[in-house]
């Protein structure tokens, strides 16, 4: 599709202003831009909602960037709630009447918006919700100012609201932008319309085979409330990262997850495969942090982070995840995110056997395996010819039914990836666990969300308000005569969802930001009753030699008399009644 638009579309640097727009010679918008654009015969200034001048707090919690898809640029701010602002220069190219408005995505009923302009406040004005967050049609304008403006350099600043701004336009014409209108999805012809129809085949040939009759090892059976922490490498050198183990066995836990790789760094022992940290070259870190644990009678749970790796995307190029533009993908943490259809796969399976070797009881692989509007790598693209016949689609589009099976197509190379490297841990060591991610689900606009990489795990690993995610709570609440069971009932659909996949299996429940003993001892309770695993997030500076943070000790020791209870449990699905 050809792009129309702006003049000139400038960029706005942290310390700079833009520069000044052309009007007299069009020129094509950036292939970032999605959706048909309008050629404008006005004057127009575009700057992106993430090319702020400052933002106020700066910390990183508020006013985010990332990417989505069919925003300005592929990028939005999230996290914009709450108390702060933006404030944005720009440079107009004339003086005259100007218009300055604001792109955004939101669900809130209203968004009441404060801003001012060079100093002086604008007047008030709401933003109407725009029924989404993300998402194709998700993108709607409010009109921010109207004001006699001089040429040269000004500020606007933008206060937080419940939105995701997208972008500010300034501009001579007092309409709505005609700009960014999504382009309508092509009508599927007969033939498609028959390959879609058309069965995948399973991740191996075998499937499910021998997966659901797994027995786990009694230790993970009954450890039932357990503590989790992170310790990346910023904790080298603090005490908290040799003495978790001996803090969490004083407040009564059978187990502990902690980090032996973070994020895309180098593993944390001399490994076969990739780069290793200069802190794990002599092979003392990991044998030590799992003896620690031992020592101290717990069983050892590895987090460790495979889906971001920077030296192998920089050694291997075609191993990482691409855009639909051929762009790097990377993850939150800045790193690449790696491709289940590449040799990663392979350099994956080294590094978890040798975890395996080095005592690790468990290993917990986080995060879902795919970038959520797929990878369009040169690998992935073959991979859907092969398994449907039909080209790929033009890009992630929640309107276009060949995108959805695209994306059916990569969750099937995903778990053929996690189900090798079940069966090498397994060979090498029949009793290590291994906890798979499965926490976009139960999520009713997400794709991915299948049962099938649960039930290829030993046990899945959740969060605990994942019943009641957000894009779902936005879906159920938008029909007003829609009748939504209590939020409780939904979370505990998202946790028996993920037992259930698992054909009974209890899934890890990740819960954070518990602060004190009645919250802990509750979500706790909660869980056991769902026949799950609450894995109580910890925080690192609470972690003392002697000890922890004394409000998980209820919690624990209720996991410590119900967990031989529990061990083996599986839910009971069939139940006959005889009534005389």
């Amino acid at each position: 599709m050809g792009h129309r638009a702006l003049s000139r579309r400038p960029r706005v640097a942290a310390l700079a202003l833009a520069a000044a727009v052309s009007c007299a010679r069009p020129a094509a918008v950036p292939a970032a831009v999605p959706g048909d654009v309008a050629l404008p015969a006005p004057a127009q200034v575009v700057v992106e909602a993430e090319e702020y001048a400052s933002r106020d707090p700066d910390d990183g919690a508020f006013a985010r960037a990332v990417d989505a898809r069919w925003a300005s640029g592929r990028r939005c701010l999230v996290a914009f709630h709450g108390r702060g602002t933006c404030e944005y220069a720009f440079e107009l190219p004339s003086a005259g009447r100007w218009f300055a408005w604001l792109r955004y995505a939101s669900t809130a009923e209203t968004a009441p918006l404060v801003a001012t302009l060079d100093g002086a406040p604008l007047p008030p004005v709401s933003a109407p919700s725009t029924g989404a967050l993300s998402g194709k049609r998700a993108w709607g304008w409010v009109r921010l100012a109207d004001a006699e403006l001089a040429a040269g350099a000004h500020r606007l600043t933008l206060a937080a609201a419940p939105l995701r701004p997208d972008c500010l336009l300034f501009t001579t014409a007092p309409g709505e932008p005609a700009w960014l209108r999504p382009a309508e999805t092509a009508t599927l012809d007969a033939a498609t319309a028959a390959a879609l129809a058309r069965p995948l085949p399973p991740p191996s040939a075998d499937w499910p085979g021998e997966l659901d009759a797994r027995v786990l090892p009694d230790w993970f059976e009954e450890a039932r409330v357990v503590l989790h922490t992170r310790l990346s490498p910023r904790w080298r050198e603090r005490r908290a990262f040799g003495s978790a183990a001996d803090a969490f066995a004083a407040l009564g836990a059978p187990a502990f997850v902690r980090h032996v790789r973070t994020a895309g760094e180098g593993a944390w022992w001399p490994s076969a495969a990739g780069a290793v940290a200069p802190w794990g070259a002599d092979d003392a870190v990991v044998p030590g942090i799992v003896a620690r644990a031992h020592d101290a009678g717990l069983a050892l749970v590895a987090y460790y982070r495979h889906l971001e790796d920077v030296a192998a995307a920089e050694d291997h190029p075609d191993w990482a995840c691409r855009d639909d533009r051929g762009g790097l993908v990377t993850r939150r943490t800045g790193a690449p995110q790696m491709c289940p259809a590449s040799p990663w796969v392979e350099h994956v399976e080294t590094r978890l056997l040798e975890l395996v070797e080095r005592g690790a009881d468990a290993i917990y692989l986080d995060e879902f395996p795919l970038p959520s509007e797929g990878c369009w790598c040169a690998r992935c693209r073959d991979r859907f010819r092969d398994a449907t016949g039909l080209e790929p689609p033009g890009g992630p589009d929640e309107e276009d039914p060949v995108w959805h099976r695209y994306v059916d197509v990569q969750a099937l190379t995903a778990e053929a990836a996690y189900l090798r490297w079940s069966a090498a841990v397994h060979a090498r060591a029949p009793g290590v666990v291994l906890l798979v991610s499965t926490h976009t689900a139960p999520d009713l606009l997400d794709r991915h969300a299948t049962d099938r990489l649960a039930r290829l795990a030993d046990a899945p690993k959740t969060e605990f308000p994942k019943g009641a995610a957000q894009r779902s709570e936005v879906l159920l609440h938008r029909d007003p005569d829609a009748w939504v069971a209590p939020r409780g009932a939904r979370l505990a659909l998202g946790w028996a969802w993920n037992r259930d996949a698992a054909r009974g299996r209890p899934p890890h429940v990740w819960v954070n930001e518990l602060v004190d003993e009645p919250s802990a001892t509750f979500a706790a309770a909660g869980l056991l009753a769902w026949g799950c695993v609450a894995n109580l997030d910890h925080p690192e500076d609470e972690i003392r030699a002697d000890g922890g943070a004394g409000r998980f000790r209820p919690a624990l020791a209720l996991g410590r008399r119900l967990g031989p209870a529990l061990a083996g449990a599986r839910p009971v699905r069939t139940v006959a009644l005889h009534a005389t």
